[in-house]
Parts: structure tokens; sequence; C-alpha cells
């Protein structure tokens, strides 16, 4: 990675560890936690959308694929799957969604723009109500609960500020395998399969393949997100893995901005906080209203999302726009 990678990673490393020292349990638990499962699941989102120009709408449900691998390789409610020991449970879970991922690269490959959003979207409702109504695997509406976070020595990960802490290095693992991911001549045949398919293959490289890649590795991310979502929830259901869910997603990847891997954890961060406090503004039941105003206000002043605008504010001060430009000319001599 880059030098500006790096000092990116290496600053909010220290932010996040040093978060719980200077703020509440209820901050770590309702809002930390949240904000970086959240973020995680979104990363899914915006990397396909920048770095291929796909937008996936599946990403929740791959994620749920992996909350549901989880919860039937440890103990649940439902009494359905098989107890499996912590790391074959959690490689199994992320494998699932990579191979989701895949499913979803083959269904979707030949598709842009407007027919790829649906074809993804249209997937993720069908697996949904099949959830449902399954109740043999899934156990239907009800879904399997009770699937709490393990017990690593005498560490329980599901107390607060530990979970919080499992968190922290999922986030900053798919972070930094993003960061990493976009400068490999794999990153770069994401971007030129963006930019023209046509050259692409020119060079030798299949784009329908290349797609295919790229779902598979980002279900690797929404894999790490769905089992901490699963285990923050202590259970998987239907309603988890929701149309509303997978448009909260999208709004959060769009507001922070895709410019960015780090802009899903400002969406996120922007759309728990309002979520949080909500009632402390307006009626709750309005909340949907006011998600609504902050995204068109943001879209509209900003296209490229908070990421974009924080770029236009450094541009405009002048110190900001210093330190930027001798990180960028040290990265250019290395």
């Amino acid at each position: 990675m880059s030098r500006a990678d790096i000092i990116l990673l290496a600053s909010v490393a220290l932010l996040l560890f040093l978060l719980p020292a200077i703020s509440s349990e209820f901050f770590i638990s309702q809002i930390a936690t949240r904000v970086l499962i959240l973020g995680i699941i979104a990363l899914s989102l915006a990397f396909l959308a920048q770095e291929i120009g796909i937008i996936s709408l599946a990403q929740v449900m791959i994620a749920g694929i992996a909350g549901y691998a989880i919860a039937l390789m440890s103990q649940n409610s439902a009494g359905l799957g098989v107890e499996m020991p912590l790391v074959v449970a959690v490689v199994g879970a992320i494998l699932a969604a990579g191979l989701a991922g895949i499913l979803m690269g083959i269904v979707a490959q030949r598709s842009t723009g407007i027919y790829a959003i649906m074809i993804t979207l249209a997937t993720s409702v069908a697996f949904t109500l099949f959830a449902r109504q399954n109740y043999q695997i899934f156990n239907g509406f009800d879904g399997l609960a009770g699937i709490t976070a393990p017990t690593l020595g005498s560490i329980q990960l599901s107390e607060t500020y530990h979970f919080y802490f499992l968190c922290v290095i999922g986030s900053l693992a798919v972070l930094m395998f993003t960061l990493y991911l976009r400068k490999t001549p794999l990153g770069l045949a994401f971007q030129a399969l963006r930019d023209d398919r046509q050259r692409l293959a020119a060079l030798g490289f299949r784009p329908q393949r290349t797609v295919v890649v790229a779902f598979g590795l980002v279900g690797l991310i929404a894999g790490v997100g769905g089992i901490l979502l699963t285990w923050f929830n202590t259970r998987i259901a239907p309603t988890s893995i929701g149309l509303d869910v997978t448009l909260d997603v999208l709004i959060v990847a769009i507001i922070g901005g895709i410019g960015h891997p780090i802009g899903a954890f400002i969406g996120a961060l922007v759309f728990v906080l309002l979520e949080t406090f909500a009632s402390d503004l307006i009626d709750r039941d309005r909340f949907n209203t006011l998600i609504g105003a902050v995204f068109l206000i943001v879209i509209l002043l900003s296209p490229g999302g908070l990421i974009g605008f924080g770029r236009r504010v450094v541009e405009r001060i002048p110190m900001l726009q210093t330190i930027v430009d001798f990180i960028t000319r040290t990265k250019r001599e290395e």
C-alpha cells in the first residue's frame, strides 16, 4: 500500500482503539459497533460500484447467507444445523458468502447499469422470500435466535468492549484488504473493466470472469459483516436481510461516497447517528423522511458524497492542501 494508505489506516486504528477511553458504554455498543458492522457491508457495495462500475443490491443478501451459515453451525433456538468448532464455523460462513458472491456474479456478469441493479435486487428479494417460507433450514419468519459471540479462553467476545474490538479488527482487516486490492494487477483489471470492457477484452482478459471474481471477493467482505451482524443481534431472520435493510446499505454507501473505501464507514456513522437520535429531533415514525432529506441534501451539494465534500474542503484550505500535496508527491517518488 502507499504511504497515504498506511497513514490513513494508522490514524483510523488509533482513533478506534482510543475511543472506549473517551466515550460511554452506550456509545460503544449502540453507535460505534453498529457503525463498524454497517460500514463493512456498505463497503462491499461501494467497492463494486467504484472499482467495476456495478451497483449490487445483493450484498445484504450475501451477508445474510453468512449470518445463516454461522447460525446453523452454532447453537440456536430452533436446534437446526450442526454445531461446529469456532474456526470452522467462521471460515465456513465467510466462504459461503464468497460462494454466494460468485453465484451472484455469474448471474450478473453480462449486466450493467440499471439491469445489474434490478437483477441483483430481484435475487435478493427472492432469497428473502425463500428464507421466510422455508422452515427446514431457515426456520421461516422467526429465523434463528440465540446466536452469541463465542468465548476465546477466558474472554467472552459478546461483552460490549470485547465485541467492539472484534468489530474494529474486522473493519481494519477489510479496509486494509480493499486498499491493497486496488493497487494490485487484479485491482487495475477491475478499473479497466469499469472504464471499457472491450479494451479489457483486447488485452486478453475475459470481462465476464473478472466480474465474477470481483463479486466473489466482495462476497467475502460482506460475509465478515454478516457474521458480526448476527452476533450483534444474537439472531438472523428474513427481516434482517429485507428490502428496507438493502436500501439502508445503499443510502449509507452513497452518503459516504464511493470514491474511497473509508466513505462507507463515514456514511454508516451519519446514518446510525440519525437513526439513534432521530426520536430527539422528530417523531420516530418520520425517520425515513429525515434520512431521505439528508440523502437529497448530500447528493445535491456533493454528488461524490461526504468524501467528495471533504476533498473540496481540503482544496480550499491551503495548509491541508499542502499536506495532501506532500503525501501525493512522496507517493509518486515511491
